[in-house]
């Protein structure tokens, strides 16, 4: 019998998992078979498009072979966390979904801590194996094609006049019509209806293609920009660290800031962390020496009251941070309220997807005091346009 496509809901197992999961494609495919989208070997993402597979058997699982060394090396299972960075193997080459090779019942996808993911069922409904035959090859193209000249991101009219725009500037007609095609798009992927919640707005597809490369592991400048404008609404994904020379350049001194605006038009001033520090160092520093029995914060607990009161406001901040073992990154920091009126500052870490658990380990990574740590409220700042290069348009 022929191998069968596979949909959203196909269950799945892993050799070295305890448990079957669910594999989920995002609704956004468009390219649907028995009314579910459609896999493609892309759908590979940890948390995204792969649920837990129970309890990881495997000691190369760092979880698993700590808890198996402190139990005098009896195997102890932990939940499963899997590493699935690169696509599924095997998938159907001459037949695409949406720019992908789509998947099929035989593909397999390989886990960083040893496991071999394979699927149990194709989630098509009914259940059961499909002819590769059962999808029309005319009304797979029709599917994946636009209805009329309108496309969802702006009509050809408007990029025309925005082409036109660019030619009298003196820019050629390729790189005219590019850049016009571009603009537009971003314009127009804004859902004006809501904003996106943290979950909408995170690594499935503010950093998509992490894993990709090295360029989408060191792309921190542009993944949080691209996370907060996907905050605001923006339909986009960050684009790789040598993608043109926006992408390139946000990731030095503090370039990031040049992507964001005051609402009055005006450029924006972050907080440099390292003049906050020198001060309540001193500060410290005198106490010890007037109050008897004092003992001064240490400059983890200096650090963090910076970043505290930097912090203040109820919102969503970019954070620039250098870290102890060398190098800088740049991440998101989500500052709220308790019923005490005490702020509560948690990561969310849009290249990576794995934000530090807490504010004060993610501090003791840190180098500090540090002249290049930064930290400025992004939420309510309006973007930069001439930077909507950082981004694919979804």
């Amino acid at each position: 019998m022929a191998d069968s496509y596979v949909c959203s809901g196909a269950t799945m197992k892993c050799t070295m998992g305890t448990k079957t999961a669910k594999l989920t494609v995002l609704p956004i495919r468009t390219v649907f078979l028995t009314g579910k989208p459609m896999a493609n070997i892309s759908d590979h993402l940890t948390m995204v498009n792969l649920a837990p597979f129970g309890r990881c058997r495997s000691l190369g699982f760092p979880a698993t072979a700590s808890a198996t060394a402190a139990h005098h090396g009896h195997l102890t299972p932990m939940p499963c966390m899997h590493n699935t960075p690169f696509p599924w193997m095997n998938g159907k080459n001459d037949y695409i979904v949406k720019g992908d090779p789509a998947l099929l019942k035989s593909s397999t996808c390989q886990c960083m801590w040893g496991g071999t993911i394979s699927l149990i069922t194709d989630g098509q409904t009914p259940t059961g194996p499909a002819d590769l035959s059962k999808l029309p090859e005319e009304k797979f193209k029709k599917d994946q094609q636009t209805s009329s000249n309108e496309s969802k991101d702006g009509t050809i009219t408007e990029k025309f006049n925005k082409a036109s725009e660019y030619r009298a500037q003196g820019m050629g007609l390729f790189s005219s019509f590019k850049k016009a095609n571009h603009d537009v798009n971003f314009k127009n992927s804004r859902n004006k209806a809501k904003f996106m919640s943290d979950d909408d707005a995170d690594l499935s597809k503010s950093n998509k293609n992490y894993g990709k490369n090295e360029q989408y592991g060191i792309n921190c400048a542009t993944t949080t920009t691209t996370f907060m404008l996907r905050k605001q609404g923006y339909d986009v994904t960050a684009r790789a660290r040598n993608a043109n020379d926006h992408t390139d350049s946000i990731a030095y001194g503090l370039n990031i800031y040049n992507a964001w605006k005051n609402p009055d038009g005006s450029d924006v001033s972050p907080t440099m962390i390292l003049d906050k520090f020198k001060a309540k160092e001193q500060e410290e520093a005198i106490k010890g020496e007037l109050l008897d029995n004092y003992t001064p914060k240490t400059q983890a607990e200096i650090y963090k009251e910076v970043l505290l009161e930097a912090c203040e406001q109820e919102g969503y901040y970019t954070f620039g941070l250098s870290w102890k073992a060398g190098g800088g990154h740049y991440t998101v920091i989500k500052s709220e309220k308790d019923r005490n009126g005490n702020t509560i500052l948690t990561n969310i870490e849009p290249q990576t997807g794995e934000p530090f658990p807490d504010i004060d380990s993610m501090i003791s990574r840190l180098a500090y005091p540090d002249p290049t740590d930064t930290v400025m409220r992004t939420d309510d700042k309006v973007f930069n346009e001439e930077y909507n290069d950082l981004f694919d348009i979804n």
